[in-house]
């Protein structure tokens, strides 16, 4: 049904927390299950998440990455680790990139987390990962009172005109996927007038 709508699925996230040194086997099977998947329906991407726990967290991803990036280059599929979690600092996650040097292995920025999360403005990401962004996650959100909500695009702080002038720095011409959880404005039931919010930009 995909090719007869001419259509593609860019990436698939995987839900493990490749920095849990004590549930590696489960992170391993779930993300050998993602490459295989990926690798039979044509899929470019698996997004890969790790979780800041503390000292050693680098080392558990890049044990991880180490067991399956071959895997990942056999079957033409490019693990993407999240700008998300520890990954934040976009610094740290151009490190551990540097270390592979691998094509199979890149970024996911996620707009949300390494701006609103760690302060970070967006030349500076683009200025640490560059071409190793092959995928992008965005939402809006908005602070008020000590919280960060989320919120329509177009309608909360996230720079998105400043963000889009930095991926063309670089020439990105890859996917960008809106994500959107129904619970963060109950009242909104039609993802048309979700999407319609990117005509803005």
């Amino acid at each position: 049904m995909l090719y007869e709508n001419r259509l593609s699925i860019p990436c698939i996230d995987s839900i493990c927390d490749a920095a849990d040194e004590s549930a590696r086997a489960d992170s391993l099977s779930e993300l050998r299950e993602c490459i295989r998947i990926a690798r039979n329906l044509h899929i470019p991407n698996v997004r890969v998440h790790a979780s800041a726990h503390g000292d050693g967290d680098e080392a558990a991803v890049a044990g991880l990455i180490t067991d399956l990036l071959p895997e990942a280059e056999t079957a033409g599929v490019t693990l993407l680790l999240e700008t998300s979690g520890l990954f934040c600092d976009t610094a740290k996650l151009r490190e551990i990139l540097e270390s592979f040097a691998c094509d199979n292995l890149a970024a996911l920025w996620d707009m949300y987390s390494p701006y609103f999360l760690a302060d970070e403005k967006p030349e500076k990401t683009v200025e640490n990962l560059g071409a190793y962004i092959r995928h992008i996650h965005i939402k809006d959100a908005r602070r008020a009172d000590g919280e960060t909500r989320f919120c329509l695009m177009g309608e909360g702080e996230l720079p998105v005109g400043d963000m889009m002038l930095a991926l063309r720095s670089v020439d990105y011409d890859g996917f960008i996927s809106l994500e959107w959880d129904p619970a963060w404005c109950p009242e909104i039931n039609d993802m048309e007038i979700v999407m319609s919010q990117f005509e803005n930009f």
